[in-house]
């Protein structure tokens, strides 16, 4: 918020003539890399259980550079709605079902 009120301030200075900007830079960001699925990974089907049918869930921290982490990031990039946004510090984790299903 605080960036955009200092650029309209900015803006509106240039316009009445009491300062001069420079000119707009445009900064071309490469597309994310979309994540593959792990090479061994089954596809992920839908499924509808009650949690019971599920039970024991367990979680699974996740380890940079292992294949839970593939799948981790799979999933986040192609379920959740913001996508993989990795940024600083995080902890990631897998929910797996009794069968062993992400």
């Amino acid at each position: 918020m605080k960036d955009f009120a200092a650029r309209s301030f900015l803006m509106k200075l240039a316009e009445r003539g009491l300062i001069s900007l420079p000119p707009v830079r445009t900064k071309h960001r490469s597309a994310r890399r979309r994540m593959e699925a792990a090479e061994d990974a089954a596809p992920a089907l839908p499924f509808c259980a009650n949690l019971a049918e599920l039970q024991p869930v367990s979680l699974k921290v996740i380890v940079a550079g292992t294949d839970e982490a593939r799948r981790w990031a799979h999933s986040l990039e192609h379920h959740h709605y913001l996508g993989l946004r990795v940024v600083g510090e995080n902890l990631g984790y897998l929910a797996i079902d009794r069968f062993g299903r992400d």
